[in-house]
């Protein structure tokens, strides 16, 4: 166990003793007093002490749940509602919390009703990749109150954002995780509707591979039920055609969605950039993306990468792979034949040093 999980035990158990009052301005986690330095962003201690947790303006942070649940820090926000870390008073573990605006309180009921089906058919999966939900709860102030786990790591977004575009192996690899939950989830007839980067946490082993976990399964069709209006549900850079012009879903919509995340992995961008959502839009239905070549000035050559990535973004669902077993089938070989291919330079390498006498 490293220093970093030792430390965030200890403040765990720290927690569940004490409430602390006061919290990082710079990270919007919760503090002691005493701290000299924020166990998260390490930013020092300011001169007149740190913040009153009653002058923070976030409705959640320093909330509890049902006497169970404190919510220690905001991690982020997305189309479907705030995220936070919370620590539970009955077991030493974290989690995260997901707070959704339901809007009218009258309709609060039927949508946590709704909410609560959705949990109850995700709880049927077994699939590593897909990140559980365990409760839910009401709240006075019109929102609902999602608990899950609690997944360490960066989204895909992040990860790129700050590190690049990923090698052939590591994009097949962290795709090939991300196309085995989705198939499972598929083949309980469960449609994700809104797969891309920031809803893919990476989170790296201790041995140094990458291990896939899929946010928001769920919460994206609930999210999209309970709308007082219609309109497009989703995120333009990565919706399907058919998502864009309002049809009906499949499993297709899914798969076109994990083109786009695949391309987004080997270039360090979406397939299509354009100054207004609406240009995005109708680059998804009328136009051709552009090729892993192209993109990527030159530097992705792998004849089956180009291939698949061009059959998952297909503007007819048609002419889309069927279903994910075949997608995760498809970058097995490739994994395969990649990692042969590495040995065989290697090999011929080596030999041609002996020949020249140099080993």
């Amino acid at each position: 166990m490293n220093q970093e999980m030792i430390r965030r035990r200890a403040r765990q158990k720290e927690f569940a003793q004490t409430i602390p009052r006061h919290y990082c301005s710079s990270c919007l986690t919760m503090v002691y007093e005493a701290d000299a330095a924020c166990l998260d962003c390490l930013v020092s201690r300011p001169t007149d002490s740190w913040a009153d947790i009653r002058d923070c303006l976030d409705p959640f942070l320093g909330r509890t749940l049902d006497g169970r649940y404190l919510i220690t820090r905001r991690i982020g926000s997305g189309a479907t509602g705030q995220v936070y870390r919370a620590v539970s008073f009955g077991v030493a573990r974290e989690f995260a919390i997901k707070f959704i605006d339901v809007g009218d309180s009258s309709r609060s009921g039927g949508t946590r009703q709704r909410l609560e089906r959705e949990i109850e058919a995700m709880s049927r999966l077994r699939n590593p990749h897909i990140v559980p939900f365990y409760e839910v709860f009401e709240l006075y102030d019109q929102h609902l109150g999602v608990v899950m786990d609690y997944v360490p790591g960066r989204t895909l977004q992040d990860l790129i954002d700050v590190d690049g575009p990923l090698d052939v192996m590591r994009a097949c690899g962290i795709v090939r995780q991300i196309g085995n939950g989705l198939h499972e989830a598929h083949e309980f007839g469960m449609i994700h509707r809104d797969v891309k980067p920031d809803n893919i946490m990476v989170e790296l082993l201790p041995a140094g591979d990458d291990f896939v976990h899929i946010l928001d399964f769920g919460i994206v069709r609930f999210a999209a039920a309970a709308q007082t209006s219609a309109g497009f549900v989703g995120t333009p850079l990565y919706a399907s055609p058919e998502q864009v012009l309002g049809q009906d879903l499949d499993r297709r919509a899914d798969i076109y969605a994990l083109g786009g995340l695949f391309f987004f992995c080997l270039t360090g961008r979406a397939p299509f950039h354009a100054d207004t959502v609406d240009e995005i839009l109708k680059m998804q239905t009328k136009q051709a993306p552009p090729s892993l070549s192209e993109a990527s000035d030159g530097m992705i050559e792998n004849p089956d990468v180009q291939i698949l990535v061009s059959e998952l973004l297909s503007k007819s669902r048609s002419a889309r792979p069927a279903n994910l077993q075949e997608v995760v089938k498809q970058l097995g070989k490739i994994i395969h034949q990649t990692t042969k291919s590495a040995w065989d330079l290697s090999a011929q390498s080596n030999l041609h040093d002996k020949s020249r006498g140099k080993i």
